[in-house]
C-alpha cells in the first residue's frame, strides 16, 4: 500500500532540478517533464519521477500486450516503461529481424518504489514501504546540478499522447547505451513520401544528427 504525501513548493524549478539529480541516484529510474507545454491534456503534471524497482515485466513481441495487460491488472499502480518498435511484429503483418547491439527489450514496465510529481504549485510523493516524508528530506538535500551544465528548460523532452487512464511519450534525439558491450548508437531518420527527394531526406537526417555527433566529439 502507498504511503501519500503532499508539500507546498517555494521554487519549482530548483525542486524540478533537485528531482533530476535524485532520480539520478538510482539505478532504475524515469523522469517526464511536461515543459509548460500550453495544452488542456498535458497540464495535469508539471513532472513526474518514478525511483527504484519493486517489480518489473519483459516481453518480446508476441505476447507482450496481454503480459502487461495482465501485469497491470496484478498491480493495479504506478507503472512506467517503454515499448520497443519491433512490437509492430505483434500487431502488424510486417516482420523485421535487424541485429540487436543495445539488448532493450521490446517490452519493458516497472512497478517503482517511489513516485514524485509535481502539480498545482506542490510536490506529491507516493512511496512503497517508505515514509514520503523522508523521502522529502532526502529530495531536499540533493543538489541542484542543472544550471552549471544548461539552462533548465533543456531537459529530455518526449512528446506526449494521451489515452485514457495511460499516457504515450514518443522519445526523439536519444543516445543508447550498452554498459556491458560498450555499443552506443543513436537513430534519425526523415519522412518518406511520394514525392521525397532521396538527396534531401539523406540531408535531413545529418542535420538531425549533427547535435548528437558534436556531443560525441566526432
Amino acid at each position: 500500500m502507498r504511503q501519500t504525501a503532499t508539500f507546498d513548493l517555494s521554487n519549482q524549478t530548483s525542486l524540478k532540478n533537485r528531482l533530476l539529480a535524485w532520480a539520478n541516484t538510482h539505478t532504475i529510474s524515469l523522469y517526464l517533464d511536461s515543459n509548460n507545454y500550453p495544452h488542456p491534456h498535458h497540464t495535469s503534471w508539471d513532472c513526474l519521477v518514478a525511483v527504484g524497482l519493486h517489480d518489473k515485466i519483459e516481453a518480446g513481441a508476441s505476447h507482450a500486450f496481454s503480459a502487461l495487460r495482465d501485469f497491470y491488472d496484478q498491480k493495479q499502480d504506478w507503472l512506467f516503461g517503454i515499448f520497443g518498435y519491433d512490437l509492430k511484429n505483434e500487431v502488424e503483418k510486417l516482420r523485421s529481424d535487424h541485429p540487436d547491439h543495445i539488448g532493450m527489450p521490446d517490452l519493458f514496465f516497472f512497478q517503482p518504489q517511489i513516485v514524485a510529481g509535481i502539480r498545482h504549485n506542490q510536490l506529491e510523493i507516493f512511496a512503497l514501504d517508505r515514509d514520503p516524508r523522508e523521502v522529502y528530506e532526502t529530495i531536499i538535500r540533493a543538489e541542484d546540478p542543472v544550471p552549471d551544465l544548461e539552462p533548465p528548460n533543456r531537459l529530455h523532452y518526449t512528446p506526449r499522447i494521451p489515452k485514457p487512464e495511460f499516457d504515450f511519450n514518443v522519445v526523439i534525439r536519444s543516445i543508447l547505451y550498452n554498459a556491458t558491450t560498450h555499443y552506443l548508437s543513436f537513430q534519425v531518420g526523415g519522412a518518406i513520401v511520394y514525392d521525397s527527394v532521396p538527396e534531401q531526406e539523406h540531408e535531413e537526417c545529418l542535420v538531425k544528427a549533427e547535435a548528437m555527433r558534436k556531443a560525441l566529439g566526432e
